[in-house]
């Protein structure tokens, strides 16, 4: 049997989202109450979702979601055979579950996270504003309907199977 391309890749694929595409509903990110761990992968926390292991993991974008009354960095989790990606700020990651360092502000600790998952699986794919997220800038803030083209916009990318032609 041949293996697909993506997996002989030994570093994350970047790729550019522009935030032009109009959002579509079954890109609809599901808030998961936390992330926990699970043997060889991660935990979502929701009852009708078994624990997903590493290489599920399809794609990552990490991201500050505005609203009226608050900031929060959060981030999207595409997984193999789901359109819409899991969504989870970032203080609710149970990073003690993890081999990652915790630090007193979430924001290192999360960069952390993300590198961890990216040693898992080297295939993942990353927006390209959260690999500047891991080189240590900010994240980038986002307001819902931005955040939903984003959704949308790494859905559809991941569903067409054109990423090798973007990374």
């Amino acid at each position: 049997m041949v293996a697909e391309p993506h997996n002989d890749r030994a570093e994350p694929r970047v790729v550019v989202i522009p935030l032009s595409k109009k959002p579509e509903d079954r890109f609809t990110p599901l808030q998961i109450p936390k992330i926990s761990g699970a043997p060889e992968g991660i935990d979502v926390n929701t009852p009708d979702v078994a624990p997903i292991t590493y290489d599920q993991i399809m794609a990552l974008a990490a991201f500050s979601e505005t609203s009226d009354t608050e900031a929060a960095s959060r981030v999207f989790i595409y997984i193999k055979k789901r359109p819409a990606p899991f969504l989870c700020r970032i203080d609710r990651v149970l990073y003690e579950d993890f081999p990652v360092k915790e630090f007193p502000k979430n924001t290192a600790s999360f960069r952390g996270f993300l590198h961890f998952l990216c040693r898992e699986n080297p295939s993942i794919i990353l927006e390209e504003t959260t690999l500047d997220f891991l080189s240590g800038s900010q994240p980038q803030v986002l307001d819902p309907g931005k955040m939903m083209k984003l959704a949308t916009g790494m859905g559809l990318l991941i569903e067409s199977g054109d990423i090798d032609a973007q990374t």
